[in-house]
């Protein structure tokens, strides 16, 4: 009788041990993947179409601090980073790299309109590195002088 005891209580004792090993080896592996997580992100993009241009606004509410990349759309002109403390710090020349502080991010720049006849745009949207669009709210604005 005492024997089985005592393979019940060493039976336990492994369970245990093996449990905890699991638990921490997972926690370490759950940290390390976060780091390179995408993040999802929401914004408000308005676009403003005046005299064949577009002038397009990308308001970010919420963007966590670090180094981004902008994938900026071709055609973009007059590119623009800014942040609650009105601009961004550039880490380039080409205005791709940037360096933010969490908070709240806008983007600006401008689209020439090709064809009068179309208002078909492609490939009009700045999107940043490791960063997931969940929900977009676009705000059209048409203007004539």
């Amino acid at each position: 009788m005492l024997r089985k005891k005592n393979v019940i209580y060493l039976t336990l004792l492994l369970l245990l041990i093996i449990s905890f090993l699991l638990y921490f080896q997972w926690d370490g592996f759950s940290a390390k993947s976060d780091q390179n997580k995408i993040h999802s992100i929401q914004q408000d993009i308005f676009i403003e179409h005046h005299n064949n241009q577009f002038y397009i606004k990308q308001i970010i509410p919420s963007l966590s601090g670090g180094n981004y990349t902008i994938d900026w759309p071709q055609a973009a002109n007059n590119r623009e980073c800014l942040n609650e403390n009105n601009q961004c710090q550039w880490t380039n020349d080409e205005k791709t790299n940037v360096k933010i502080k969490s908070g709240k991010i806008t983007l600006k720049y401008t689209i020439n309109m090709e064809d009068e006849s179309t208002l078909l745009l492609k490939n009009w949207v700045a999107k940043f590195n490791n960063q997931q669009v969940a929900a977009s709210k676009v705000h059209l604005i048409e203007s004539i002088s």
